[in-house]
């Protein structure tokens, strides 16, 4: 991330959302290993993100985890884009989670 040219509350956010994505998949017993995670992980987790916070966190999140997996895309820790075909949330008028991709 700093050879991004991040800035320091970027790189924070970003670790905030790996701990918090990491806490629930510990939780609901999914894959803690990054090659066994799936697109329908990241997709529980942004919902559920939605039910407790504003969706523009929920934003916040999804590229998080976006530019966490196209880095482990990059690194070859992956095989697949599991997060870049993710719709953005929408924000005004009626909400929803698109999540196909």
């Amino acid at each position: 991330m700093v050879a991004e040219n991040l800035s320091p509350a970027t790189i924070r956010t970003r670790h905030f959302v790996m701990q918090k994505f990491q806490k629930f998949l510990a939780a609901r017993g999914m894959p803690q290993t990054v090659a066994d995670i799936s697109r329908e992980h990241i997709q529980e987790f942004i919902t559920e993100t939605l039910r407790q916070n504003k969706p523009q966190t929920a934003n916040i999140y999804q590229q998080a985890l976006r530019r966490l997996f196209a880095w482990l895309l990059d690194e070859g820790e992956i095989r697949q884009k599991l997060a870049s075909g993710m719709s953005t949330l929408r924000v005004a008028g009626i909400m929803h989670f698109s999540g196909s991709c």
